[in-house]
C-alpha cells in the first residue's frame, strides 16, 4: 500500500490518481489492459465514492468535490453516503453494489475501518482498485492507496489553538479549567487527533496551567461514539452538571466543528 499524505488538494488529486496511478498500485503492479486510457482503464469509467454519512459538513463537501472533480476528468462518479441510520452494513452493501455494477476504482471514507475486509476482498477478486480516503482501512491487505492529512499534526494544532485561545480570550490568566473530547472509537483517526493534541496539552495539565475538573483525560473517557453531535452535547451536559455548578469552564478541546457546535450549545 502506498500512503500519500496530502493537504487541502487531496480531493482534487483523486482524479489524477485514477487516471495515472492505479495500474501500478499496491497489489502487485498489474499490467495495464490493452487499449485502456491513461495506462489504467477507459476515460469514461465509473469511479465509486463511498462516504460514511452526511452528519458532518466535511463529508458533504468532500462528496461534492469528488463528484465535480471526477466528472471534470471525464469519469462517471457514483458518490454514495451511508444513510442516517448510521449502520456499517449499509456501507458494506453500497461498496458491494459498486463492485457488481462495474466500478474500476472505489474511494472509501470508511464508516468503520475494521469491518470492510469482505468487501475489499470482493474488490480485489474483481480487479477493482481501492483508495482509502481520510480514514485508514484496517485488517485487510486489499488497499492500494491511502490518502490522508497529517492527523497527528492536526491534533497538535488543535491543542495549540486551545492554548492560544485561552490566553487571548479567557479574560484571566492561568490556571484554566478545560474539558477534553475525542472522536469515535471506531475511527482510527480519533486516537491520532487526540494524541497529537495531548502532546501539547498534557505538559500544561501536569504543571497546573490547565485543570481538567472532571478528571477525564484518557481517550476512552473522552470518546464520542459515531462522531454524533447529540452524544457530545449529552456528555457536555453531564460534565457541566457534575463539575461546574460553581466553577467556570474556560475552554474545551473538540476534534471537529460538528462536535464543537454541540458542545457550545450545551454551554449556552
Amino acid at each position: 500500500m502506498k500512503r500519500i499524505a496530502l493537504g487541502a488538494a487531496a480531493v482534487a488529486a483523486i482524479a489524477a490518481l485514477a487516471l495515472t496511478g492505479c495500474s501500478s498500485g499496491g497489489r502487485g503492479g498489474d499490467a495495464a489492459p490493452s487499449g485502456s486510457a491513461a495506462a489504467g482503464f477507459a476515460a469514461d469509467a465509473t469511479i465509486g465514492v463511498a462516504l460514511p454519512d452526511k452528519t458532518s459538513e466535511n463529508w458533504v463537501l468532500a462528496g461534492d468535490l469528488f463528484k465535480s472533480g471526477l466528472e471534470k476528468a471525464g469519469f462517471k462518479a457514483n458518490v454514495q453516503y451511508a444513510p442516517a441510520s448510521n449502520t456499517v452494513a449499509e456501507q458494506q452493501n453500497q461498496i458491494s453494489a459498486m463492485i457488481t455494477n462495474g466500478a474500476k476504482v472505489i474511494v472509501i471514507g470508511a464508516k468503520d475501518g475494521k469491518q470492510l475486509g469482505t468487501q475489499l476482498q470482493q474488490a480485489a477478486d474483481a480487479g477493482v482498485k481501492i483508495i482509502a480516503y481520510d480514514r485508514l482501512i484496517e485488517n485487510t491487505p486489499n488497499v492500494d492507496y491511502y490518502v490522508a492529512f497529517d492527523n497527528f499534526k492536526v491534533g497538535e494544532l488543535q491543542g495549540q489553538a486551545l492554548l492560544d485561545g485561552l490566553a487571548a480570550r479567557s479574560g484571566h490568566g492561568a490556571p484554566w479549567n478545560i474539558e477534553l473530547f475525542s472522536g469515535s472509537p471506531d475511527d482510527a483517526n480519533s486516537a491520532v487527533f487526540f494524541n497529537g493534541a495531548m502532546k501539547v496539552l498534557q505538559p500544561k495539565i501536569d504543571d497546573g496551567t490547565l485543570v481538567v475538573k472532571s478528571g477525564q483525560t484518557d481517550i476512552q473517557q473522552t470518546a464520542t461514539q459515531g462522531w454524533k453531535a447529540e452524544n457530545a452535547q449529552s456528555r457536555m451536559d453531564s460534565l457541566l452538571t457534575a463539575n461546574y455548578t460553581s466553577a467556570t469552564i474556560d475552554g474545551v478541546l473538540s476534534p471537529n466543528d460538528t462536535l464543537a457546535r454541540a458542545i457550545i450549545t450545551s454551554v449556552k
